[in-house]
Protein backbone atom coordinates (compact mmCIF):
# COMPACT_ATOMS: atom_id res chain seq x y z
CA UNK A 1 0.00 0.00 0.00
CA UNK A 2 1.32 3.42 -0.84
CA UNK A 3 1.40 6.16 1.74
CA UNK A 4 -1.39 8.62 0.97
CA UNK A 5 -0.97 8.18 -2.78
CA UNK A 6 -2.21 6.22 -5.74
CA UNK A 7 0.21 3.77 -7.28
CA UNK A 8 0.69 6.12 -10.24
CA UNK A 9 2.24 8.69 -7.90
CA UNK A 10 5.02 6.42 -6.64
CA UNK A 11 7.64 8.10 -8.90
CA UNK A 12 7.33 11.24 -6.76
CA UNK A 13 9.41 9.42 -4.14
CA UNK A 14 11.59 7.04 -6.19
CA UNK A 15 12.76 4.42 -5.80
CA UNK A 16 10.70 3.40 -2.79
CA UNK A 17 7.04 2.53 -2.23
CA UNK A 18 6.19 2.83 1.44
CA UNK A 19 3.51 0.75 3.06
CA UNK A 20 0.80 2.98 4.47
CA UNK A 21 1.45 3.67 8.16
CA UNK A 22 -2.19 4.52 8.77
CA UNK A 23 -3.06 0.84 8.71
CA UNK A 24 -2.53 -0.38 12.24
CA UNK A 25 -1.01 2.90 13.41
CA UNK A 26 2.69 3.71 13.65
CA UNK A 27 3.61 0.30 15.04
CA UNK A 28 5.39 -1.97 12.56
CA UNK A 29 4.98 -5.72 12.86
CA UNK A 30 7.60 -8.14 11.47
CA UNK A 31 5.16 -8.78 8.61
CA UNK A 32 4.88 -5.03 7.86
CA UNK A 33 8.65 -4.67 7.81
CA UNK A 34 9.20 -7.71 5.60
CA UNK A 35 6.43 -6.66 3.23
CA UNK A 36 7.84 -3.18 2.92
CA UNK A 37 11.31 -4.59 2.13
CA UNK A 38 9.80 -6.75 -0.60
CA UNK A 39 7.78 -4.02 -2.31
CA UNK A 40 10.75 -1.64 -2.28
CA UNK A 41 13.02 -4.29 -3.81
CA UNK A 42 10.44 -5.27 -6.42
CA UNK A 43 9.71 -1.69 -7.52
CA UNK A 44 13.44 -1.07 -7.90
CA UNK A 45 13.77 -4.25 -9.98
CA UNK A 46 10.66 -4.08 -12.18
CA UNK A 47 9.88 -0.36 -12.25
CA UNK A 48 6.73 1.45 -11.20
CA UNK A 49 5.08 0.77 -14.57
CA UNK A 50 4.68 -2.89 -13.63
CA UNK A 51 2.87 -1.88 -10.45
CA UNK A 52 0.56 0.44 -12.39
CA UNK A 53 -0.35 -2.33 -14.84
CA UNK A 54 -1.00 -4.70 -11.97
CA UNK A 55 -3.26 -2.19 -10.26
CA UNK A 56 -5.31 -1.69 -13.41
CA UNK A 57 -5.75 -5.46 -13.73
CA UNK A 58 -6.66 -5.78 -10.05
CA UNK A 59 -9.30 -3.05 -10.24
CA UNK A 60 -10.77 -4.65 -13.37
CA UNK A 61 -11.20 -7.90 -11.43
CA UNK A 62 -12.27 -6.63 -8.00
CA UNK A 63 -13.79 -3.19 -8.63
CA UNK A 64 -12.45 0.35 -8.72
CA UNK A 65 -11.55 1.85 -5.34
CA UNK A 66 -11.26 5.58 -4.62
CA UNK A 67 -9.45 7.60 -1.95
CA UNK A 68 -12.69 8.54 -0.19
CA UNK A 69 -13.96 4.95 0.01
CA UNK A 70 -14.14 3.70 3.59
CA UNK A 71 -12.19 0.57 2.68
CA UNK A 72 -9.49 2.33 0.60
CA UNK A 73 -6.51 1.45 2.81
CA UNK A 74 -7.54 -2.19 3.29
CA UNK A 75 -8.18 -2.60 -0.43
CA UNK A 76 -4.82 -1.10 -1.35
CA UNK A 77 -3.13 -3.42 1.14
CA UNK A 78 -5.01 -6.31 -0.48
CA UNK A 79 -3.76 -5.11 -3.88
CA UNK A 80 -0.13 -5.11 -2.70
CA UNK A 81 -0.57 -8.68 -1.42
CA UNK A 82 -2.06 -9.67 -4.79
CA UNK A 83 0.74 -7.98 -6.71
CA UNK A 84 3.56 -9.51 -4.69
CA UNK A 85 2.25 -13.02 -4.11
CA UNK A 86 -0.31 -13.85 -6.80
CA UNK A 87 0.26 -11.94 -10.04
CA UNK A 88 2.50 -13.87 -12.47
CA UNK A 89 5.18 -11.96 -14.36
CA UNK A 90 4.46 -13.56 -17.70
CA UNK A 91 6.86 -11.33 -19.63
CA UNK A 92 9.79 -12.79 -17.65
CA UNK A 93 8.94 -16.43 -18.34
CA UNK A 94 5.77 -17.21 -20.35
CA UNK A 95 5.91 -20.94 -19.58
CA UNK A 96 6.61 -20.73 -15.86
CA UNK A 97 6.04 -17.12 -14.80
CA UNK A 98 7.34 -16.18 -11.34
CA UNK A 99 5.60 -13.86 -8.90
CA UNK A 100 7.43 -10.82 -7.52
CA UNK A 101 7.73 -12.62 -4.18
CA UNK A 102 9.32 -15.64 -5.87
CA UNK A 103 11.95 -13.35 -7.41
CA UNK A 104 12.60 -11.75 -4.03
CA UNK A 105 12.85 -15.10 -2.22
CA UNK A 106 15.38 -16.39 -4.75
CA UNK A 107 17.67 -13.48 -3.86
CA UNK A 108 16.75 -13.34 -0.16
CA UNK A 109 16.32 -16.93 1.09
CA UNK A 110 16.34 -15.62 4.67
CA UNK A 111 12.90 -14.01 4.22
CA UNK A 112 10.66 -14.53 7.24
CA UNK A 113 7.60 -15.15 5.03
CA UNK A 114 7.70 -18.80 4.01
CA UNK A 115 4.32 -19.17 2.31
CA UNK A 116 0.81 -17.75 2.30
CA UNK A 117 -2.85 -18.77 2.20
CA UNK A 118 -5.17 -16.60 0.11
CA UNK A 119 -8.73 -17.59 0.84
CA UNK A 120 -12.14 -16.98 2.35
CA UNK A 121 -12.00 -17.43 6.12
CA UNK A 122 -14.47 -17.77 8.98
CA UNK A 123 -13.58 -16.78 12.55
CA UNK A 124 -14.10 -19.80 14.81
CA UNK A 125 -12.50 -18.50 18.02
CA UNK A 126 -11.03 -15.27 19.38
CA UNK A 127 -8.38 -15.92 22.00
CA UNK A 128 -5.95 -13.78 23.97
CA UNK A 129 -3.10 -15.21 21.88
CA UNK A 130 -4.77 -14.91 18.49
CA UNK A 131 -7.54 -16.31 16.31
CA UNK A 132 -8.69 -19.69 15.08
CA UNK A 133 -9.89 -19.50 11.50
CA UNK A 134 -11.50 -21.95 9.12
CA UNK A 135 -10.31 -21.76 5.54
CA UNK A 136 -13.66 -22.14 3.77
CA UNK A 137 -12.02 -23.07 0.47
CA UNK A 138 -10.10 -26.03 1.91
CA UNK A 139 -11.88 -26.65 5.26
CA UNK A 140 -8.50 -26.43 7.02
CA UNK A 141 -8.17 -24.73 10.39
CA UNK A 142 -5.48 -22.09 10.88
CA UNK A 143 -4.32 -20.67 14.20
CA UNK A 144 -3.33 -17.02 13.86
CA UNK A 145 -0.76 -15.70 16.29
CA UNK A 146 -1.39 -12.27 17.76
CA UNK A 147 1.67 -10.12 17.21
CA UNK A 148 3.00 -7.75 19.86
CA UNK A 149 0.70 -4.70 20.18
CA UNK A 150 -1.63 -6.06 17.48
CA UNK A 151 -5.31 -5.42 17.99
CA UNK A 152 -8.20 -7.47 16.63
CA UNK A 153 -10.72 -4.71 17.30
CA UNK A 154 -13.78 -5.08 15.12
CA UNK A 155 -13.29 -8.80 14.50
CA UNK A 156 -16.03 -10.99 15.94
CA UNK A 157 -16.72 -14.71 16.11
CA UNK A 158 -18.39 -16.02 12.94
CA UNK A 159 -17.13 -13.13 10.82
CA UNK A 160 -16.33 -14.11 7.24
CA UNK A 161 -13.59 -12.30 5.39
CA UNK A 162 -11.16 -12.84 2.55
CA UNK A 163 -7.51 -11.98 2.35
CA UNK A 164 -4.06 -13.36 3.05
CA UNK A 165 -2.63 -15.33 5.94
CA UNK A 166 1.17 -15.31 5.92
CA UNK A 167 3.06 -18.28 7.34
CA UNK A 168 6.12 -16.78 9.00
CA UNK A 169 8.99 -18.02 11.15
CA UNK A 170 6.98 -18.17 14.36
CA UNK A 171 3.38 -18.74 13.25
CA UNK A 172 0.71 -17.66 10.76
CA UNK A 173 -0.26 -13.96 10.93
CA UNK A 174 -2.94 -11.87 9.24
CA UNK A 175 -2.39 -9.29 6.56
CA UNK A 176 -4.05 -5.87 6.95
CA UNK A 177 -5.72 -6.21 3.56
CA UNK A 178 -8.88 -8.00 4.69
CA UNK A 179 -12.30 -7.72 3.05
CA UNK A 180 -15.15 -8.42 5.48
CA UNK A 181 -18.41 -9.65 4.02
CA UNK A 182 -21.76 -8.62 5.55
CA UNK A 183 -23.36 -11.23 7.79
CA UNK A 184 -26.42 -11.60 5.55
CA UNK A 185 -24.16 -12.66 2.67
CA UNK A 186 -22.37 -15.50 4.47
CA UNK A 187 -24.88 -18.23 3.62
CA UNK A 188 -24.81 -17.25 -0.07
CA UNK A 189 -21.01 -17.26 -0.14
CA UNK A 190 -20.75 -20.72 1.40
CA UNK A 191 -23.52 -22.09 -0.83
CA UNK A 192 -21.91 -20.72 -4.00
CA UNK A 193 -18.55 -22.12 -2.91
CA UNK A 194 -19.97 -25.60 -2.29
CA UNK A 195 -21.92 -25.62 -5.55
CA UNK A 196 -18.88 -24.58 -7.58
CA UNK A 197 -16.80 -27.35 -5.99
CA UNK A 198 -19.55 -29.93 -6.54
CA UNK A 199 -19.77 -29.02 -10.22
CA UNK A 200 -16.00 -28.99 -10.63
CA UNK A 201 -16.10 -25.31 -11.56
CA UNK A 202 -14.37 -23.82 -8.53
CA UNK A 203 -11.49 -21.47 -9.24
CA UNK A 204 -10.20 -19.80 -6.10
CA UNK A 205 -8.91 -16.58 -7.68
CA UNK A 206 -12.07 -16.07 -9.74
CA UNK A 207 -14.30 -16.72 -6.72
CA UNK A 208 -12.35 -14.34 -4.47
CA UNK A 209 -12.27 -11.62 -7.12
CA UNK A 210 -16.03 -11.88 -7.48
CA UNK A 211 -16.46 -11.77 -3.71
CA UNK A 212 -14.32 -8.62 -3.47
CA UNK A 213 -16.29 -6.98 -6.28
CA UNK A 214 -19.66 -7.76 -4.66
CA UNK A 215 -18.52 -6.54 -1.22
CA UNK A 216 -17.53 -3.22 -2.78
CA UNK A 217 -20.86 -3.03 -4.61
CA UNK A 218 -22.70 -3.64 -1.34
CA UNK A 219 -20.63 -0.96 0.41
CA UNK A 220 -21.94 1.55 -2.13
CA UNK A 221 -25.52 0.29 -1.85
CA UNK A 222 -25.95 0.27 1.91
CA UNK A 223 -29.73 0.63 1.61
CA UNK A 224 -29.97 -2.63 -0.36
CA UNK A 225 -30.21 -6.02 1.36
CA UNK A 226 -26.77 -7.62 0.81
CA UNK A 227 -28.51 -10.86 -0.15
CA UNK A 228 -29.79 -9.13 -3.28
CA UNK A 229 -26.25 -8.01 -4.16
CA UNK A 230 -24.59 -11.34 -3.40
CA UNK A 231 -27.27 -13.25 -5.31
CA UNK A 232 -25.02 -12.62 -8.33
CA UNK A 233 -22.75 -15.34 -6.96
CA UNK A 234 -25.20 -17.87 -8.35
CA UNK A 235 -24.69 -16.73 -11.94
Amino acid sequence: MVSGQSVEEIPVIPPFAVIDGSVGGEWRSPLDQQREDIINWVVNLLGVEEVVRAKEEFFAQTGMIFHDDESYHRRMSYFIDYFLFIRPLVHLDPENPPTPFALYRDKHPQTTIHSYTHSLFKVLKIQSTGLVLKDLCSDDKIRIQKQSDELFDGIAKSDVFQGFVFHMDEAPVLSHGLIFHPARSHRLLVKALKEAKKQGLFDRLTFLAQGARLQLKHARLRHVDPRMVYAELRS
